[in-house]
């Protein structure tokens, strides 16, 4: 059986240059407030804002634009498994992949940045 480990007293602790004090776990809250609880979320959930998803297209000319017909496909150097970044303005707020949604192009949110 092996002996229990005793704490060390205040003056011992103290000579080990708290060492004692750096071993401590803090217990922290299990979740802070929620973002919902704030008394400001009902409005400012309510605030629209213009989302971003954007592929690059290399030597992509305003004549290409104005050429495309319905149906046509660009070709990108984006790779089609990897996730898009979604932005608004200039914050990047996360990834996602695109969907079909009732006949519409969609985006799914994969996580958050």
């Amino acid at each position: 059986m092996t002996p229990a480990p005793q704490k060390a007293s205040a003056p011992a602790a103290a000579e080990k240059g708290s060492a004692a004090a750096k071993s401590e776990t803090v217990a922290m809250p299990e979740s802070g407030p929620s973002l919902d609880s704030h008394p400001a979320w009902p409005a400012i959930s309510r605030f629209p804002a213009l989302l971003a998803v954007a592929i690059p297209v290399r030597e992509f000319r305003v004549r290409d634009l104005l050429a495309l017909r319905a149906g046509q496909i660009i070709a990108t150097p984006w790779n089609s498994t990897d996730d898009v970044p979604l932005t608004t303005a200039t914050l990047h707020l996360g990834w996602g992949e695109f969907d079909v949604l009732n006949d519409k192009i969609s985006l799914r949110l994969t996580r958050l940045a």
